[in-house]
């Protein structure tokens, strides 16, 4: 599905999310745990094999699967061992969409209208 690098051992020149939806849609049951999205890295791309314990691209892989609607995560049945869930590929979220943030009101701060904004109160 996705081409190696020109040069052997570079990173490969993919976004994240193309090289992890090509790790869940080359697996057999289009779905695979945390570990298996590394383990499919690895298999695949030499650079992920040579930086195997840099936890930075570890660490941007689990930042996209929670920041890209494309991701969706399934819990694993309870007759499987292993703790984790499943990362599949939702096509109906669109490619590439990122999910809202969640904001949250700050109570206690209260919004300073200038004085010449005050309702009038003659008539």
């Amino acid at each position: 599905m996705l081409s190696d690098s020109v040069i052997p051992g570079e990173k490969p020149n993919y976004p994240y999310p193309t090289l992890i939806r090509a790790a869940i849609l080359g697996s057999p049951r289009r779905a695979l745990t945390l570990q298996g999205i590394y383990s499919a890295l690895e298999d695949r791309f030499e650079w992920f094999r040579t930086h195997r314990n840099d936890k930075a691209w570890q660490n941007s892989i689990r930042h996209n699967l929670s920041l890209n609607k494309l991701f969706r995560r399934v819990a694993k049945p309870i007759t499987e061992p292993g703790k984790g869930s499943y990362w599949t590929v939702d096509f109906a979220a669109g490619e590439g969409n990122k999910r809202e943030r969640k904001r949250t009101k700050h109570s206690g701060r209260e919004q300073h209208k200038p004085e010449g904004d005050a309702p009038s109160t003659s008539q």
